[in-house]
């Protein structure tokens, strides 16, 4: 655009500028890039959304583990399952690596956040080093518990297994000794000798004492604070509990 302007009588031609033409296809690119820039974020938005709400699959694994797997909330904590048990074995937690045992998973501070399976470490209980005190006599059939008389004395019906081939005890009177072999395979339990006192039997001391002697006793259960001494082709078993 052109436009003349006077000073001190003279002419003189100024040129201004045009103003910026902005044409329709012009604005339609505008429009365009403004479009793009707001549906990626809208996308990237989407996406965060998407990872937050993964969710990891939690197993566990190992001897005698029958626990279901979890859905995990991705960066989540896993909830505790209850400690599983196995014959003649303690549970030492939960390990994300097999046979080695050296990563221990912590349900407290670890998250999940990929597939992940865990593996149960088991400690064998063996009977060397342990004592025990007799609550009864078990029937399998009937699971009918009787106690022993009498039942005011604190050294009769115990055993203690002093090594992994030796154990000593009381009876209602008596003092026992015996030789033993068991096996943590098949829970075998075999008396190979024994010795006591011949002091006549109290009450039910025979019943106590005649299963050793006669060497009938075969099999075992043990766990923390618990062992049982089945005999009679596993129709009775002892019932001893930590002393």
């Amino acid at each position: 655009m052109k436009k003349l302007i006077t000073k001190n009588n003279k002419i003189i031609k100024k040129t201004l500028r045009n103003p910026p033409n902005f044409t329709a296809l012009n604005i339609l690119w505008l429009i365009a890039v403004i479009l793009l820039l707001a549906g990626g974020c809208k996308k990237t938005e989407i996406i965060k959304k998407k990872d937050e709400s993964k969710s990891c699959i939690l197993t566990f694994a190992g001897e005698g583990v029958t626990i279901k797997p979890q859905s995990v909330a991705h960066g989540t904590h896993a909830v505790k399952p209850d400690n599983p048990e196995r014959d003649c074995y303690d549970f030492k937690g939960w390990f994300t690596d097999n046979e080695a045992f050296t990563n221990e998973w912590d349900f407290e501070t670890d998250i999940v956040t990929q597939e992940t399976t865990l593996y149960a470490k088991w400690e064998q209980i063996p009977l060397r080093g342990t004592e025990w005190k007799l609550e009864g006599i078990v029937d399998v059939q009937t699971g009918e518990l009787k106690v022993l008389e009498p039942k005011d004395c604190e050294e009769c019906y115990t055993l203690n297994f002093e090594t992994d081939s030796t154990f000593r005890g009381y009876t209602s009177i008596n003092r026992l000794h015996g030789l033993f072999v068991v096996n943590y395979e098949d829970f075998s339990f075999q008396i190979l000798d024994i010795f006591s006192t011949f002091a006549g039997e109290s009450k039910d001391g025979w019943l106590f004492l005649n299963p050793f002697w006669n060497k009938s006793i075969h099999s075992f259960f043990i766990k923390e604070n618990e062992l049982k001494l089945y005999y009679e082709r596993s129709r009775k078993y002892f019932l001893f509990k930590t002393r």
